[in-house]
């Protein structure tokens, strides 16, 4: 089966021409430059919902370490409670800007524009 793979994945990148290869690379930037340009109102707006407990009154994001804290999260916070790896994400976004909006929307974006990234980028891997 991986021999057939194999085969099948040297055939498409023989077809492929030039210009076609610099497209294909090209489409992760195209991507991420229009989810960018989509989303940039969002950068200055306000936090809303449940922003604010997250990470305004949230205390487990405002240091690293321990990172058994940051990974338990707040007790009563209803939004990040029970959610490690969203926890995590704020602990890492809030050392770089506090409590900016801008930084949490533009990390979120990149967080949610990254499987698009990988799948462009592994497109000839996957058999």
């Amino acid at each position: 089966m991986p021999d057939r793979c194999r085969v099948l994945e040297l055939m498409i990148a023989a077809s492929l021409t030039h210009s076609t290869k610099a497209l294909l690379w090209a489409a992760p930037f195209v991507i991420c430059a229009g989810a960018a340009i989509a989303y940039h109102n969002s950068f200055h707006g306000p936090f809303v919902f449940d922003d604010a407990s997250s990470i305004v009154t949230n205390p487990t994001i405002h240091r690293l370490w321990p990172l058994t804290e940051v990974l338990a999260g707040p007790v009563t916070n209803v939004t990040a409670q029970g959610r490690p790896l969203l926890n995590l994400s704020l602990a890492i976004n809030y050392p770089l800007g506090g409590t900016a909006v801008g930084g949490y929307h533009l990390g979120n974006l990149n967080i949610t524009r990254w499987p698009h990234w990988h799948s462009m980028e592994l497109g000839g891997q996957q058999c």
